[in-house]
C-alpha cells in the first residue's frame, strides 16, 4: 500500500538510499534546484494528504508503518520548505564527497570495476552540483558553518587528489583508469574552486547568526523526533541532569583516601596511550566489551560479527572524537563491512597539545567510548536493525535521539549492570565523563540556538563542567552551530530510561533488562515516543515520556 510512496522518496534521496544499502542510484548527488525543491514539495504533500486520507490501517506492526512514512515526509517537508538548511550550510553541499572514502572504496557492494564506474559517474556529476551551490547558497552565510566546511573540504580535497588512485589502480581497465583520471581532474577542479570561494567570498560575507530560534528549534524537535515540549522545561530537565552528574563526580572526590578529586582527575587523565598505539589499544577493548554482553546476558546477541577500528578519515578530525562508519541494513553481505572511526592526534602539533587532546582518550574514557560505540552501543544496533520486523522501518526509522540516547544510555547501563575491566571508580569516572559531555551539549544546543549563548560561553561551559581540555572543548562548542540537534544524547537517555521505567512496571514479574534490551532493539531506531506506543499498554502522553 506504501510503494508508490516509497518510490518516489527513493528517488528524490538517492545518498539515503546509497548509506541504507538500496544500490539503485549509486553515484548520483542530489538535487537543490529551485524546480526540483518546488516538485519535491508538491508531490510530498499529496502524498502527506494521501496517508491521512486513506482508510487507516489495521495490525499494530502497518500503523506503525504507517507513522513512519507519514513522519518522515512531515520531516522531509520541514528540512525543504522551512529550514531550508540547503541555502545556509556549505557542509550540507561538501558532505557527499565523502562516499568516496567511507563507502565507494571501502564496501565491496559491487564489482571493483563496477564500483570505479559508479564513481566515475559520481565524480562527474560534483561540477555542476557544486555549481548549483552557487546558485542555492545564500550570499551570507553563519562564519561557523563556513569554518567547519572548509576544515571538511581540505581533508575530503586530499583524498581525492593523493589516495582515490590507490582504490582506482587496483583494476586492470586501462579504460577505465583514464575515464577516471579525466573526471577525477574536473571534480578536484571543482572542490578546489569551492574550497577557494568559501575562504575568499564566503568567509569575507559571513555573518555569525547562526543561530535557529526557538520557533525552528522547538519544530525540528517535534518533526525529527515527535517530542513536544516546552523549552523551559527542557532546558531545567538538561540542567538538573547535569547537577545530578556533575555532584555524583564530586562524591567521588569525597570518598577518595585524601579527599583530593583534582589530583585524582590528573592521574586519569594522565593514564592515557601512547599517541600512535591510539586505534590498537581502542582495539583491545572490543572483545572484553562484548564478552561482557554474552556473560552477563543483558542483550541478545544477533550474529558474532566483529568490527574493525581505523583512524579517522581526515575530513572527520575536526568534528569527531570517535565514530561508527556501519553498512546499512539493506547492504549485501559482501558490502558488511563496518569501522570504529578513532581520532588520532595531529602529531606535528606541540607536544602540550597533543598531551591535552590525548587526555580524552585516558583508559577510562576509552572503555565508554567503545562500549557507546561498538559494544553495546551503535554496532549491537546496526545488527539489529537489519534483522528489524519490519522493512519500513529499516528505512525510515532512523531517529538521532533512538541512535544516540540508546548509546548514551548504554554507557551508564553497563556501568551500572557491574561492568569491571579494571577499578570500578576509575570506570564510573569515565562514565561521568561521558555524561557530562553530553549534558553540556544538551544546554549548549539550547541555548546556543535559543538563549544567545556564543561559542566562546559553550566553550567555556565544557572546560569548566565537562572538564574538557581546551582543543576538545573548541571542537565541541563549534559543533554544536553545525547540529542544534546534538542534544539527543542526554534526551534519548533519559527518553529511554523513563521508557524502561514504565515498561518495567507495566511487565510487574514478567520484566527482564534483556528482554526489555532485545525489544527496544527489534524495531530498529524509530523515535522513542513512537517506541511507548509499540511497546507500553499505556504509553501515557506528552506530559509522560521523560
Amino acid at each position: 500500500m506504501f510503494d508508490e510512496i516509497v518510490s518516489r522518496w527513493k528517488r528524490a534521496n538517492p545518498l539515503t538510499c546509497h548509506s541504507l544499502g538500496i544500490h539503485d542510484y549509486d553515484g548520483q548527488l542530489p538535487d537543490y534546484s529551485e524546480s526540483f525543491i518546488s516538485k519535491r514539495i508538491t508531490e510530498i504533500k499529496a502524498d502527506i494528504e494521501s496517508l491521512i486520507t486513506q482508510k487507516k490501517p489495521s495490525g499494530k506492526l502497518v500503523k506503525f508503518d504507517h507513522g513512519l512514512i507519514l513522519s518522515a515526509l512531515k520531516r522531509e517537508l520541514f528540512e525543504l520548505d522551512e529550514r531550508k538548511e540547503f541555502k545556509d550550510n556549505p557542509l550540507i553541499w561538501i558532505r557527499p564527497f565523502t562516499l568516496a572514502e567511507t563507502s565507494y572504496t571501502a564496501r565491496n557492494f559491487a564489482s571493483l570495476d563496477d564500483r570505479i564506474r559508479i564513481l566515475i559517474e559520481f565524480e562527474k556529476g560534483i561540477p555542476k552540483f557544486l555549481q548549483q551551490a552557487f546558485e542555492v547558497l545564500n550570499p551570507s552565510i553563519p562564519l561557523a558553518k563556513i569554518e567547519m566546511g572548509i576544515g571538511f573540504l581540505s581533508g575530503i580535497i586530499s583524498f581525492y587528489k593523493d589516495k582515490l588512485i590507490g582504490f582506482i589502480t587496483e583494476t586492470d581497465s586501462e579504460k577505465l583508469i583514464d575515464d577516471w583520471s579525466i573526471a577525477n581532474i574536473e571534480a578536484v577542479e571543482a572542490m578546489e574552486n569551492f574550497h577557494m570561494e568559501l575562504k575568499n567570498k564566503y568567509q569575507v560575507n559571513a555573518h555569525d547568526d547562526f543561530a535557529l530560534g526557538e520557533e525552528k528549534f522547538l519544530k525540528l524537535l517535534e518533526k525529527t523526533e515527535g517530542v513536544i515540549i516546552d523549552l523551559d522545561q527542557l532546558l531545567i530537565i538538561g540542567e538538573d541532569d547535569l547537577e545530578k552528574n556533575y555532584q555524583a563526580l564530586i562524591e567521588i572526590g569525597k570518598n577518595l583516601p585524601d579527599g583530593d578529586l583534582s589530583s585524582y582527575l590528573e592521574e586519569i587523565r594522565n593514564d592515557v596511550p601512547e599517541p600512535d598505539k591510539l586505534v590498537s589499544e581502542a582495539e583491545s577493548t572490543l572483545d572484553r566489551t562484548k564478552q561482557f554482553l554474552i556473560d552477563s546476558s543483558i542483550v541478545s546477541m544477533p550474529t558474532d560479527e566483529q568490527t574493525t577500528v581505523i583512524a579517522t578519515p581526515e575530513y572527520a578530525r575536526n568534528f569527531a572524537f570517535a565514530a561508527m562508519n556501519t553498512p546499512g541494513p539493506f547492504e549485501v553481505p559482501e558490502a558488511s563491512e563496518s569501522y570504529y572511526w578513532i581520532t588520532p592526534p595531529d602529531l606535528t602539533w606541540p607536544e602540550n597539545k597533543i598531551k591535552q587532546f590525548m587526555s580524552f582518550f585516558n583508559k577510562s574514557f576509552l572503555e565508554i567510548v567503545t562500549i557507546h560505540e561498538v559494544w553495546p552501543g551503535h554496532y549491537l544496533q546496526l545488527l539489529y536493525n537489519r534483522q528489524s520486523k519490519s522493512e519500513i522501518s529499516k528505512m525510515f526509522a532512523r531517529s538521532i535521539t533512538m541512535i544516540e540516547g540508546w548509546s548514551h544510555y548504554c554507557e551508564q547501563m553497563v556501568y551500572d549492570e557491574g561492568y569491571a575491566p579494571f577499578d570500578r571508580v576509575k570506570l564510573h569516572v569515565g562514565q561521568l565523563f561521558g555524561a557530562l559531555i553530553r549534558n553540556v551539549r544538551y544546554i549548549s544546543a539550547i541555548k546556543m540556538h535559543c538563549r544567545g549563548m556564543t561559542i566562546e560561553e559553550s566553550k567555556k561551559l565544557f572546560m569548566e563542567k565537562a572538564f574538557l581540555p581546551e582543543p576538545n572543548a573548541d571542537i565541541e562548542a563549534n559543533r554544536g552551530t553545525v547540529n542544534p540537534m546534538y542534544l539527543n544524547y542526554t534526551l534519548g537517555k533519559l527518553l529511554i530510561l523513563k521508557l524502561r521505567e514504565d515498561y518495567q512496571k507495566e511487565k510487574g514479574e514478567l520484566y527482564s533488562l534483556r528482554k526489555f534490551h532485545d525489544e527496544i532493539l527489534s524495531y530498529a531506531s524509530p523515535p522513542i515516543t513512537v517506541l511507548r506506543e509499540i511497546l507500553l499498554e499505556h504509553p501515557g502522553s506528552m506530559q509522560d515520556i521523560l
